[in-house]
Order: C-alpha cells, then sequence, then structure tokens
C-alpha cells in the first residue's frame, strides 16, 4: 500500500514504513499498552486489529521461507508469534488468568487461504465466506480446552463481552447481536433463534443453525482463463449445513416448511429494518 503512514490518533508517528516491520511495529505497540496497563488498577481494553494476512503481503525477513504454505503461510506464523508475545506479557505482568482474549477474523480466505470444505470466499455469504477462526482464552472465567459446536456471529462479541463484564447494554440503540455466554458456558445449545447473512445493507440469507435459506439473487459464473463472469439469478435455496456443510445440495424441495418458515424471518426482518434503518430504540 503506496502511501503508507503511521498515524498515533491525529499525528504522523511514521512518514514512511517498510512493511515487512508492520508485524513488529503493531505487536510491540500492543505490547508496550499491555506494560502499561499493568501499572494501574484499572480494566483496559485493546482492539489489535492487524491488516496482515490482506494482500499486499510482506513477512519479516526472519520469517521468509518458515513455512511450507509460501509467502502467506510465513505471514500466519509470524502473526502467530505476536500473538504469543501477547500472551507472554499478560503472563509477565500477572494479567493472563483475568484476561479475556479473543482471537478470530473478519471473514474468510480471499484468493489464498484456505475455506476448507465449504463453498465461497471472501466477499460471499457462502460458509467459505463467513467461517472464521473464534478462539477465547479466559482462565479464571471459561473453563477451557473445549469445542462449542453453535453457531454464532460478529455481532455477538459486543454483548457477551458487556455480559461477562456485567456492563449494562445501551438502551438507545439495538444490539444486533446475542449474548454467547450460555453457549460458551456450556449451559445452552445455541445463541440466537437466527443467524443473518448480509452483503453491505441486503439481507440475502438467513438461517436457523442447522438450515440456511438463500432468497433469490445473482450469482456469479467464472471461467478459468476469461477476463469475465457471467450472472445468473439463481434460488431460492436451502441447504441442511450439518448433513452438507459445503452447500452443495439444494434440499427446498425436500424440507418446503423450512423453507418457508425462514423465508418469513428474512422479509420480517428486511421490513423491520427498513422501518428502522438506524437500529435506535
Amino acid at each position: 500500500m503506496v502511501p503508507f503512514k503511521i498515524y498515533d490518533n491525529e499525528e504522523v508517528a511514521l512518514e514512511t514504513v517498510d512493511q515487512t516491520e508492520l508485524d513488529a511495529l503493531y505487536t510491540d505497540a500492543a505490547v508496550d499498552f499491555i506494560a502499561d496497563a499493568a501499572d494501574t488498577d484499572d480494566p483496559f481494553f485493546l482492539y489489535f486489529a492487524h491488516n496482515f494476512p490482506h494482500e499486499p503481503l510482506y513477512a519479516a525477513a526472519e520469517n521468509e521461507g518458515r513455512s511450507d504454505a509460501g509467502l502467506y503461510g510465513d505471514i500466519v506464523e509470524g502473526l502467530d508469534d505476536g500473538i504469543g508475545r501477547i500472551v507472554d506479557e499478560l503472563e509477565a505482568t500477572g494479567q493472563l488468568d483475568n484476561t479475556i482474549i479473543i482471537v478470530t477474523s473478519d471473514n474468510g480466505p480471499w484468493f489464498q487461504g484456505d475455506p476448507g470444505d465449504h463453498r465461497g470466499r471472501k466477499g460471499s455469504i457462502s460458509e467459505g465466506g463467513q467461517l472464521v477462526p473464534f478462539l477465547v482464552h479466559w482462565p479464571a472465567g471459561l473453563e477451557g480446552g473445549r469445542t462449542v459446536d453453535t453457531m454464532a456471529m460478529g455481532t455477538d462479541i459486543l454483548p457477551t463481552l458487556l455480559d461477562w463484564i456485567d456492563i449494562p447494554a445501551p438502551t438507545d440503540r439495538i444490539l444486533d447481536g446475542t449474548s454467547m455466554v450460555a453457549a460458551l458456558e456450556g449451559t445452552d445449545d445455541a445463541v440466537s433463534d437466527y443467524y443473518y447473512y448480509y452483503a453491505g445493507k441486503k439481507l440475502l440469507a438467513v438461517s436457523d443453525g442447522q438450515y440456511k435459506y438463500y432468497a433469490q439473487q445473482p450469482h456469479l459464473y467464472g471461467v478459468s482463463g476469461a477476463g469475465f463472469a457471467a450472472p445468473f439469478s439463481k434460488g431460492p435455496w436451502l441447504f441442511d449445513l450439518e448433513a452438507d456443510p459445503s452447500e452443495a445440495y439444494d434440499v427446498l424441495a425436500k424440507h418446503p416448511e423450512v423453507a418457508a418458515d425462514l423465508a418469513a424471518e428474512l422479509e420480517r426482518r428486511l421490513a423491520e429494518t427498513d422501518e428502522n434503518p438506524r437500529g435506535w430504540n
């Protein structure tokens, strides 16, 4: 990315940046913040949003060739090291056990990276564009060593943290998410009744955790070597994400009642947001 400056609030901290050093710059700042927080008795919040492994890709010199997954893999190795440095600093300052650590991402992989056995990539409402790693570490408040097999969404993080640290939710606006506390603590099997898949402001699909309903919409069909992709209007579709996580087989004809219920919820949600687009109470 050119030009690339580093800002500290509204001030330019670095006029030019060697982008192979970005990982270290960001991680150093995070570690320093944690060290400073240890000198006070106040709670702290660190939101560490890295631009890697988004393109353009730059690996630190010491990580070049480190991974069998090429440059992308080298960068992920460096990110993993950075998280390790943050954890080490929390431990060294006696804050690790009572700090909630969440590691996640905003979307599935773009042209590189592995979406697993899932349809779609970044920019798609298919599962390959939506499913991301989600790890929570909080020894003082959460039993570790478990995998929680339930659907949740990024919008659920805010109400979860508010719930855990006992801060009331704002009363002047509607929060889109639902607290994951019961699911993460093992007292409930689900987070929400429904999960919504948006593209910008357009609601295109809705799921109940097992079934996922797509309204009729354009889908692009690209041909390797061609300089274009053809749009086709497809759907509505219904996928059973438990039996068919790759969303390969439409089962709407087999479960028309499920599709009708999810279609009704999609229309209800659309009407709700059309009536109150800003989400104020």
